[in-house]
């Protein structure tokens, strides 16, 4: 048979394994992973090395795929085989170390004797004051704090949930949203986020696929909540609330620059190659995507809209109301809706810009974002 034979065979047992996992049927899965595997390893064996780009795709996938069937000991061997060879590309480089970096922390994994699911997020702050292996705590927490945030509304949205409002969330979430915070192997402070995934859960294909499909979810989102124009997210996320939320969630996700310079979220698992690397040109983006609109009035604007800047103070979710002042001046707003409600709490007790309607004495928001210092001229 030759490389084409070889590598089709293994594309097709390895597609009947995915169908296979995402039913709930672990063992069965593995075993097909197996033969695509050793399908693969043939194709590479049939390939001239001077084929540097179909050589890296088979050996990557042959690699993967020993990974997915959970022989660890021939994944590694065939990684590190081949990059002591120095004759990959590049993109094959890089994706057989990720793969390395996956396999220890399951082995790590192992010792706790804890199953996780297959795709998890790999979080990198790089740059700044961000050292090999080390990173401040004021640094850290808030990142893993924001990452969480992330990945609970995106188990929202995919458990088919309602936007939530307050309250907690769905019984179906609280029992199959358990995620883990993994130590990695030293680099650019880095750490894994897991999904745990009980044994009741791989009869049901649902349940199943469940923390496989947050982590899948929230890379879309990331990646999607990236692009300049918000086309994509609203592809991903059609739910106006769900989209207003996670615009808000990955602009505080995304660095200042004051600590550190770029934050690179990765999957690994099924699909290990999806990268997202937030910086200080991505937060301006959101931002100016979040912040009202600073057109200068019109004769025939409405007379009770008004925009206000100034330091929020004071948030209540429950209540619904936020307190800020502007110039001297003390406003509650109302109308913090569930679609503000994780982007304001990032927002306490920084400068903001806030759109708001007056009913008498009363101000209720439209819109709120980050303070920009060419804001205060569109005051009015």
């Amino acid at each position: 048979m030759s490389w084409k034979e070889h590598h089709r065979r293994s594309a097709n047992l390895a597609a009947e394994a995915e169908h296979a996992l995402r039913g709930g049927k672990t063992e069965n899965a593995r075993e097909l992973y197996a033969r695509a595997a050793a399908a693969e390893s043939l194709a590479v064996a049939d390939l001239d090395v001077a084929k540097q780009r179909t050589l890296g795709i088979s050996v990557v996938s042959a690699a993967a795929l020993h990974y997915k069937a959970h022989d660890f000991a021939q994944s590694q061997a065939i990684a590190y085989a081949w990059l002591a060879k120095t004759v990959l590309p590049d993109f094959a480089v890089k994706q057989l170390r990720t793969l390395l970096e996956t396999i220890w922390t399951e082995e790590r994994q192992n010792l706790l004797g804890i199953e996780f699911a297959p795709q998890r997020v790999l979080v990198s702050a790089q740059g700044g004051d961000v050292l090999r292996g080390g990173a401040r705590l004021d640094v850290i927490v808030p990142t893993m704090d924001r990452v969480l945030k992330l990945l609970r509304r995106t188990a929202d949205m995919v458990s088919g949930a309602e936007f939530r409002t307050g309250g907690p969330q769905t019984p179906f979430v609280k029992d199959h949203f358990r995620p883990w915070v993994l130590q990695t192997p030293p680099g650019s402070y880095q750490f894994a986020v897991a999904m745990e995934q009980q044994p009741s859960q791989r009869s049901v294909p649902m349940e199943a696929s469940f923390p496989s499909d947050v982590v899948e979810q929230a890379l879309a989102i990331l990646s999607a909540a990236t692009e300049a124009s918000g086309t994509a997210l609203r592809g991903t996320v059609p739910d106006e609330h769900y989209q207003k939320c996670f615009l808000g969630l990955v602009h505080d996700l995304a660095p200042s620059g004051t600590s550190h310079d770029r934050l690179v979220l990765r999957s690994t698992g099924i699909s290990a190659d999806t990268d997202v690397t937030l910086d200080i040109g991505t937060r301006r983006r959101l931002a100016r995507m979040l912040r009202p609109d600073r057109r200068s009035p019109k004769q025939d604007d409405l007379p009770n809209e008004r925009r206000l800047v100034g330091k929020m103070h004071a948030v209540d979710l429950d209540q619904q109301w936020l307190e800020l002042t502007d110039r001297g001046t003390s406003y509650r707003v109302t109308g913090v809706s569930a679609s503000f409600r994780d982007h304001v709490v990032a927002l306490l007790d920084k400068m903001v810009v806030v759109n708001v309607t007056r009913h008498g004495s009363q101000y209720r928001l439209t819109q709120i974002g980050p303070y920009a210092a060419r804001d205060r001229q569109h005051t009015r």
